[in-house]
């Protein structure tokens, strides 16, 4: 039973029927696996877009107010796996598409099941990003940034 449960992880389709929060915790604890990848291919579905400067994930709140060839500014959704593990919003945010990750391609590896080299096949999308380091998840919510007492991980990491 071990090695089917394993097995299943290794099915795109799986990943589909995945949780953000769940999706989350695979990309930033599963680095450098065929898994990382399954849930940053979805997260990606999901219009979160992997900021490569902040090492975390962003989705549009509402259409930027801002759009030009190098940037789009507005106010969006990040997920926070540094201090909090919520998504958070940002307000009047500058997504300047050099930090966009859009361009890398994987191949996945070889399916370890019948059902998974269909999966396989059928699959070729982006390869996330390199994953970061983190601590032990918390509960997740949205909040938003002034709600949290300090800088945000976005602001500490301007200076």
């Amino acid at each position: 039973p071990t090695s089917t449960t394993a097995a299943a992880f290794d099915d795109p389709r799986v990943f589909e029927k995945l949780g953000t929060d769940t999706l989350f915790f695979i990309f930033y604890f599963a680095q450098g696996t065929y898994q990382q990848y399954l849930a940053a291919r979805e997260l990606k579905k999901q219009s979160w877009r992997y900021h490569k400067k902040y090492m975390t994930w962003f989705q549009r709140h509402e259409e930027p107010k801002v759009t030009t060839d190098e940037y789009e500014q507005g106010t969006y959704v990040y997920f926070d796996y540094e201090t909090g593990w919520c998504q958070r919003i940002k307000s009047d945010f500058t997504f300047e598409y050099t930090f966009l990750e859009d361009e890398l391609v994987a191949e996945p590896p070889p399916p370890t099941t019948p059902a998974a080299a269909g999966a396989a096949r059928s699959s070729s999308v982006d390869a996330p990003p390199p994953g970061v380091a983190t601590s032990a998840p918390a509960p997740s919510f949205v909040a938003t940034v002034s709600d949290i007492e300090g800088p945000s991980p976005l602001e500490r990491k301007k200076k």
